[in-house]
């Protein structure tokens, strides 16, 4: 159920990049050193949480739904189960 539940939050965070010009205080970075991008996680700020809400609008919760090995199993179960009233509608209209 925790896992569920935690698949239908909206997102919170976003992650961002951010290059820092110094990788340790004792040495300088020199030239293009990948040491110096860092991945910085952060609240959603109110702009991008217009832009999501633009980017998410007229998409379904199955256009929305994804999963990545196990979650691939809960992701199908989820849509067949959401989906089973509207087939139900559907075979009956033909």
């Amino acid at each position: 159920m925790r896992q569920f539940v935690y698949a239908l939050k909206g997102p919170q965070k976003v992650y961002r990049t951010a290059f820092l010009r110094a990788v340790s205080r004792e040495s300088e970075l020199t030239g293009f050193d990948t040491r110096a991008w860092r991945i910085k996680k952060d609240w959603l700020r109110t702009g991008d949480r217009v832009r999501l809400l633009d980017v998410m609008a007229g998409r379904t919760l199955d256009g929305l739904l994804f999963g990545n090995r196990e979650g691939t199993a809960l992701a199908r179960a989820i849509r067949d189960e959401a989906l089973k009233p509207f087939r139900a509608w559907d075979e009956k209209q033909r």
